[in-house]
C-alpha cells in the first residue's frame, strides 16, 4: 500500500514481480474512466526510460498540423465534459431535495429550460410574442417567470432568506438553482417557492360556458361569444383583454370599427359600447385547426344544462 499519496511515482502502481498495473491500486485512487485509461497502457517487463509517445497516427510520426488538430478537439470536448459533471451534481442535488416528487420534477424541468414560458413558445413558433404578461416589460424566461419578475417580489421578501437575489446575478435559472443548493441556501423552500409561483402563473382565473337555446348562424354565435366573454372579462376586474376567435368575419368587422349590416350587428354595436370598459381591447383571429383545444370545448358546451363560471 501507499502510505502518502504526496511521494508517490507511477512505479509504485506497478506490480514489480509481473510488471504489469496493480488493478486493485489502480482503481481504489482513481476515478473509473481515468482507471480504465491506466491499465489500457502497455507496459514493458524490461527496464526503460520514460518517452513521449503520439497516439493518434498508426506510425506515431508527429506533425504540428496533426498537434494543433489534437488541441482543438480537446479545447471543445472539455466544456462540454465538464459542464456534464456539472449538471450530474446538480440533478444529484435536485432529487436530495426533501420535497414532493412533482416539486422536484418541476425543479429539474425548470433547470432544463423545459417549461413551456413564452420564449420556449416563441422558438417552437407556436405563439409570436414573448414579453411576459405579468410586468409587460420583459421576454418570459425561466429565470424571469421565477425569480427576477418585480411583480413576485412578495414572494421573495424574506431578506434574510434571499438577501442575494438583487446582489448576485446568474446567467440563467439552472446557474441559480446550482448556486443555491451547493450553498445550501434552503433549497427545500426555494423548490418550494419556484413550483407555488408557476402554479399561479398557470392557474385558471375564470371560465364560462353557456348553451343557447335556440339556433343562431355561425357568425351571431361567434358575436353572442365575444360579447359573453368580454363582459365576463370586466365583470372580475380586467382593464386588458386579448378577444380571439374563429370567425374572420367578425373579427375583421371588430378590428375595422366600421358600421355592419347583418344579423349580428346589433351585437357588433353592444360589443363595442362594451369594449370602453377596457384600457385596451384587441381582436385576433384564429383559424379553428390552430386553436383545437378551444374547438373541442365548444362541442362540449353542447351537453352542458346551464351557464358555468
Amino acid at each position: 500500500m501507499i502510505a502518502s499519496l504526496e511521494e508517490a511515482t507511477v512505479d509504485m502502481l506497478i506490480n514489480v514481480d509481473s510488471r504489469q498495473w496493480n488493478p486493485d491500486l489502480v482503481d481504489g485512487i482513481f476515478p473509473p474512466k481515468e482507471a480504465a485509461l491506466i491499465i489500457k497502457i502497455t507496459l514493458v517487463r524490461c527496464e526503460a526510460k520514460d518517452s513521449l509517445f503520439w497516439p493518434l497516427t498508426q506510425d506515431s510520426n508527429y506533425t504540428k498540423k496533426l498537434g494543433y488538430k489534437f488541441l482543438k478537439e480537446e479545447a471543445e470536448v472539455r466544456p462540454l465534459a465538464d459542464s456534464e459533471s456539472q449538471d450530474t451534481g446538480l440533478w444529484k442535488g435536485i432529487w436530495a431535495v426533501k420535497v414532493q416528487n412533482q416539486v422536484k420534477n418541476h425543479l429539474w424541468r425548470a433547470c432544463r429550460n423545459s417549461l413551456p414560458t413564452k420564449t420556449n413558445l416563441v422558438r417552437r413558433t407556436i405563439i409570436a410574442n414573448d414579453i411576459w404578461d405579468r410586468c409587460h416589460g420583459a421576454a418570459e424566461t425561466v429565470a424571469q417567470a421565477l425569480w427576477e419578475c418585480l411583480e413576485i417580489d412578495v414572494v421573495w421578501n424574506d431578506a434574510a432568506l434571499w438577501d442575494f437575489r438583487f446582489t448576485s446575478e446568474f446567467v440563467d435559472f439552472k446557474h441559480l438553482a446550482a448556486w443555491i443548493i451547493a450553498h445550501q441556501k434552503n433549497s427545500k423552500m426555494f423548490a418550494m417557492l419556484a413550483w407555488a409561483i408557476w402554479i399561479q402563473r398557470n392557474k385558471v382565473l375564470a371560465s364560462q360556458s353557456l348553451k343557447l337555446h335556440q339556433a343562431y348562424i355561425p357568425g351571431v354565435i361567434e358575436a353572442i361569444a365575444v360579447h359573453s366573454g368580454i363582459t365576463l372579462a370586466s365583470d372580475i376586474g380586467f382593464h386588458k383583454a386579448v378577444v380571439e376567435g374563429d370567425s374572420k368575419v367578425v373579427m375583421t368587422v371588430l378590428q375595422q370599427g366600421r358600421e355592419i349590416l347583418t344579423p349580428d350587428g346589433l351585437l357588433i354595436e353592444d360589443i363595442r359600447l362594451s369594449s370602453t370598459l377596457f384600457t385596451q381591447l384587441h381582436c385576433s383571429h384564429n383559424n379553428r385547426e390552430s386553436n383545437k383545444v378551444a374547438y373541442s370545448l365548444a362541442k362540449y358546451t353542447l351537453h352542458v344544462s346551464k351557464a358555468v363560471v
